[in-house]
């Protein structure tokens, strides 16, 4: 039977586990709780407004956010193609592709 694995970074096992590690620091579950989702939602505010890399500790690599403009056209085997996203909803109700020209 599979085990139920606990991902969560806020989970109450990685609170009980904290208080084991750091029996000086004495703090509740909900402060514990409120810091890691505030810390998280700081750095994913400045990943988004920055747009800088941001390095995660222990080797475990880093953060950031590429943004690139689609080019409408490419090239395959010297024949120019559409590179725009399919709507697949126009598509199916009128019966020929429809393409997304914005978001």
């Amino acid at each position: 039977m599979r085990q139920k694995i606990e991902w969560r970074s806020a989970s109450k096992t990685n609170y009980k586990d904290f208080c084991k590690t750091h029996p000086t620091i004495t703090i509740s579950f909900l402060e514990w709780k409120n810091i890691i989702y505030g810390y998280s939602e700081w750095f994913r505010n400045y990943i988004l407004e920055s747009g800088e890399k941001a390095k995660l500790p222990n080797g475990l690599g880093e953060f950031s956010i590429l943004k690139m403009k689609r080019n409408c056209m490419k090239i395959v085997n010297g024949e120019k193609r559409i590179n725009l996203p399919i709507d697949w909803v126009k598509t199916m109700a009128k019966g020929k592709r429809i393409f997304k020209l914005r978001n």
